[in-house]
Protein backbone atom coordinates (compact mmCIF):
# COMPACT_ATOMS: atom_id res chain seq x y z
CA UNK A 1 0.00 0.00 0.00
CA UNK A 2 1.10 3.84 -0.35
CA UNK A 3 1.38 5.70 2.46
CA UNK A 4 0.10 9.49 1.82
CA UNK A 5 -2.15 12.59 3.30
CA UNK A 6 -5.60 13.98 2.34
CA UNK A 7 -7.03 17.87 3.58
CA UNK A 8 -10.21 18.34 4.37
CA UNK A 9 -10.45 22.06 3.52
CA UNK A 10 -13.55 23.78 5.24
CA UNK A 11 -15.35 26.64 4.76
CA UNK A 12 -18.23 27.30 7.09
CA UNK A 13 -20.78 24.57 4.98
CA UNK A 14 -18.25 24.45 2.27
CA UNK A 15 -15.52 21.44 1.57
CA UNK A 16 -12.73 21.75 -1.24
CA UNK A 17 -12.49 19.35 -3.39
CA UNK A 18 -9.64 18.61 -6.57
CA UNK A 19 -9.75 16.57 -9.40
CA UNK A 20 -6.55 14.82 -10.65
CA UNK A 21 -5.77 15.75 -14.26
CA UNK A 22 -6.30 11.87 -14.93
CA UNK A 23 -9.37 11.38 -13.66
CA UNK A 24 -12.66 11.69 -15.84
CA UNK A 25 -14.56 14.39 -15.02
CA UNK A 26 -17.16 13.06 -12.60
CA UNK A 27 -14.23 11.98 -9.94
CA UNK A 28 -13.32 14.26 -7.41
CA UNK A 29 -10.94 14.19 -4.24
CA UNK A 30 -9.04 15.77 -1.50
CA UNK A 31 -5.69 17.63 -1.71
CA UNK A 32 -3.14 15.28 -0.64
CA UNK A 33 -0.11 13.41 -1.64
CA UNK A 34 2.42 10.37 -1.01
CA UNK A 35 4.57 10.74 1.89
CA UNK A 36 8.24 11.25 0.80
CA UNK A 37 10.81 8.67 2.56
CA UNK A 38 11.21 9.78 6.55
CA UNK A 39 8.49 12.33 6.33
CA UNK A 40 5.92 12.93 9.24
CA UNK A 41 2.20 12.79 7.66
CA UNK A 42 1.83 16.42 9.27
CA UNK A 43 4.99 17.36 7.25
CA UNK A 44 3.75 15.53 4.08
CA UNK A 45 0.28 17.28 4.30
CA UNK A 46 1.99 20.65 4.85
CA UNK A 47 4.82 20.18 1.51
CA UNK A 48 1.78 18.80 -0.68
CA UNK A 49 -0.39 22.03 -0.16
CA UNK A 50 2.42 24.39 -0.77
CA UNK A 51 2.94 22.35 -3.95
CA UNK A 52 -0.18 22.41 -4.80
CA UNK A 53 -1.32 25.59 -3.82
CA UNK A 54 1.47 27.78 -4.00
CA UNK A 55 -0.19 31.24 -3.31
CA UNK A 56 -1.67 30.47 -0.42
CA UNK A 57 -1.14 29.36 2.35
CA UNK A 58 -3.00 26.47 5.48
CA UNK A 59 -3.31 25.75 9.36
CA UNK A 60 -3.37 22.30 10.13
CA UNK A 61 -6.43 22.45 12.61
CA UNK A 62 -6.53 18.45 13.60
CA UNK A 63 -5.58 14.89 12.58
CA UNK A 64 -7.95 12.63 12.10
CA UNK A 65 -8.25 9.53 14.19
CA UNK A 66 -9.10 7.99 11.51
CA UNK A 67 -6.94 6.75 8.70
CA UNK A 68 -8.44 5.40 5.33
CA UNK A 69 -7.06 2.06 3.79
CA UNK A 70 -8.43 1.55 0.18
CA UNK A 71 -7.82 -0.83 -2.48
CA UNK A 72 -7.23 0.51 -6.00
CA UNK A 73 -9.62 -1.05 -8.53
CA UNK A 74 -8.21 -3.52 -11.03
CA UNK A 75 -8.47 -1.68 -13.75
CA UNK A 76 -6.06 0.95 -11.80
CA UNK A 77 -3.40 -1.27 -11.16
CA UNK A 78 -3.13 -2.96 -14.31
CA UNK A 79 -2.62 0.57 -16.00
CA UNK A 80 0.17 1.50 -13.73
CA UNK A 81 1.53 -2.43 -14.59
CA UNK A 82 1.20 -1.30 -17.73
CA UNK A 83 2.84 2.48 -17.49
CA UNK A 84 5.25 2.03 -15.05
CA UNK A 85 6.26 -1.77 -14.32
CA UNK A 86 4.62 -1.77 -11.03
CA UNK A 87 1.78 -0.69 -8.99
CA UNK A 88 1.17 -0.38 -5.51
CA UNK A 89 -2.60 -2.38 -4.80
CA UNK A 90 -4.20 1.01 -2.74
CA UNK A 91 -3.60 3.53 -0.27
CA UNK A 92 -3.28 4.08 3.34
CA UNK A 93 -4.07 7.89 4.06
CA UNK A 94 -3.83 9.70 7.11
CA UNK A 95 -6.37 12.74 6.94
CA UNK A 96 -6.17 16.16 8.34
CA UNK A 97 -8.95 18.99 8.91
CA UNK A 98 -7.05 22.20 7.61
CA UNK A 99 -8.03 25.98 7.27
CA UNK A 100 -7.33 27.81 4.16
CA UNK A 101 -5.80 31.21 5.19
CA UNK A 102 -7.32 33.44 2.46
CA UNK A 103 -10.65 34.23 1.32
CA UNK A 104 -10.39 31.75 -2.02
CA UNK A 105 -8.01 29.33 -3.32
CA UNK A 106 -5.36 31.91 -5.56
CA UNK A 107 -3.96 29.04 -7.93
CA UNK A 108 -3.17 25.36 -8.29
CA UNK A 109 -0.83 23.27 -9.64
CA UNK A 110 -2.49 22.26 -13.26
CA UNK A 111 0.42 20.11 -13.96
CA UNK A 112 -1.76 17.62 -11.54
CA UNK A 113 -5.04 19.25 -10.73
CA UNK A 114 -7.96 19.84 -13.45
CA UNK A 115 -10.13 21.34 -11.28
CA UNK A 116 -11.09 22.85 -7.96
CA UNK A 117 -13.92 23.19 -6.48
CA UNK A 118 -15.96 23.99 -3.30
CA UNK A 119 -19.32 22.16 -2.45
CA UNK A 120 -21.93 21.82 0.41
CA UNK A 121 -20.97 19.38 2.54
CA UNK A 122 -24.40 18.05 2.61
CA UNK A 123 -23.63 17.34 -1.53
CA UNK A 124 -20.69 15.31 -0.76
CA UNK A 125 -22.53 12.12 -1.65
CA UNK A 126 -23.13 13.64 -5.48
CA UNK A 127 -19.08 14.35 -5.95
CA UNK A 128 -17.36 10.94 -4.14
CA UNK A 129 -18.07 8.57 -6.28
CA UNK A 130 -15.30 5.89 -5.86
CA UNK A 131 -16.55 3.13 -3.89
CA UNK A 132 -16.91 3.87 -0.38
CA UNK A 133 -15.44 7.02 -0.73
CA UNK A 134 -18.52 9.20 0.41
CA UNK A 135 -18.96 7.13 4.12
CA UNK A 136 -15.53 7.00 4.48
CA UNK A 137 -15.61 10.87 4.21
CA UNK A 138 -18.58 11.39 6.04
CA UNK A 139 -16.86 8.92 9.09
CA UNK A 140 -14.34 11.30 8.97
CA UNK A 141 -15.98 14.06 8.92
CA UNK A 142 -17.70 12.82 11.88
CA UNK A 143 -14.27 12.43 14.04
CA UNK A 144 -13.00 15.91 13.11
CA UNK A 145 -16.14 17.42 14.47
CA UNK A 146 -17.51 18.62 11.05
CA UNK A 147 -20.53 17.04 11.07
Amino acid sequence: FRYGTQAFIVNRTRILLTQEIHWKDNEWGFPGGKIEGNETPEATIARELAEEFPQNTFTILRKCPIELQYEWPDETVLADIRMKGWSYRGQIRQQFLVHLNEPEIVSYKTDEIKKVRWVEISDLDKYLIFPGQYESTVESLKSLGVL
